[in-house]
């Protein structure tokens, strides 16, 4: 397992992105491959919704996240107590319709030096950057085409 892709898919045809989290959902979308994604940011709190268009590849989250692997496997009873901070939870669409990505739940340790995911009901140490995940939070302002 070690070593392995988290999903299959190729940036370019990723046609839906979806972060949510406790304080905000951040949705992207597409219907042509390669094309801009049109981003919608909704708040739990009062704040008014954000939309702008990324590019093609989310200012690199999608390339990121394509590269995202598997580190090391970890029973399910040690995540929560190592990873006690859930940070989000990701679902990805592609164009292939047959084969659904399993969305992922992102959690991170008390010193936020790695991020662990669920999957499936299989949780995995991986090589995932807390600044990509800081770069999603961070909705337009982040993502958003200049």
């Amino acid at each position: 397992m070690a070593g392995s892709s988290l999903f299959e898919a190729d940036p370019d045809e990723i046609r839906s992105f979806v972060y949510t989290t406790d304080a905000m959902t951040l949705t992207a979308q597409r219907s042509k491959a390669g094309s801009p994604l049109a981003i919608q940011v909704t708040y739990a709190d009062s704040r008014t919704p954000r939309h702008c268009v990324s590019r093609p590849d989310l200012a690199g989250v999608l390339s990121s996240l394509s590269k995202a692997r598997v580190e090391k496997r970890i029973h399910q009873k040690d995540l929560k107590v190592a990873y006690p901070q859930i940070l989000g939870r990701i679902e990805v669409k592609d164009a292939v319709v047959g084969e659904p990505i399993a969305p992922w739940t992102l959690f991170t340790a008390k010193d936020q030096a790695t991020v662990a995911v669920e999957q499936d009901g299989v949780a995995y140490i991986t090589n995932i950057s807390l600044a990509v995940i800081k770069k999603i939070e961070g909705g337009c302002a982040e993502l958003g085409k200049s």
